[in-house]
């Protein structure tokens, strides 16, 4: 310790810095497609995954709903309740008049649509991570602060994108 000088402090706090900046950058591209599945891998320039991602996500929530709703007693589908027209006391007895076993089936596929879901997310998450450090250690992505002018006053913002 004593041999160090402030200039060598300040370059490894610059380097610090940026090592947590790109953690930042890695941590958000993962969120993301968490949140959304195939946003991470859009943040990264990767459209064909993340279209994948996103289009495997619509179609699991997709075919969850639908299955679920085909899966309810008949009396209780569009078809033959106007749920628009009818009384809400109509509708409610009709909700009312099946066991939890007539719901079952229905609520399985909710269940197992929404684990299936999660798994989805938690994939295209983790690829988005993936992508986004071989993105900056090959150069491709360079995360940096930039001086951010706002509204209020003047910040420092933290730039995500592409350089």
């Amino acid at each position: 310790l004593g041999s160090l000088r402030v200039s060598d402090i300040r370059k490894l706090m610059a380097r610090m810095e940026q090592i947590m900046i790109i953690n930042r950058y890695i941590e958000r591209s993962g969120r993301a497609s968490f949140i959304i599945p195939g946003a991470g891998q859009f943040i990264n320039k990767e459209p064909l995954s993340g279209s994948l991602f996103l289009a495997a996500h619509l179609g699991v929530i997709g075919g969850t709903l639908a299955g679920a709703y085909f899966l309810l007693p008949q009396d209780l589908q569009f078809g033959n309740t106007d749920y628009l027209n009818e009384s809400l006391t109509i509708i409610n007895d009709r909700w009312n008049s099946h066991s939890f076993q007539d719901y079952l089936p229905s609520v399985s596929v909710l269940v197992g649509g929404s684990i299936v879901d999660m798994i989805l997310r938690t994939i295209s998450s983790r690829n988005a991570e993936k992508l986004a450090r071989e993105k900056v250690k090959s150069g491709a992505v360079k995360p940096r602060l930039y001086f951010l002018r706002e509204k209020g006053g003047f910040g420092f913002g933290m730039h995500m994108g592409m350089m």
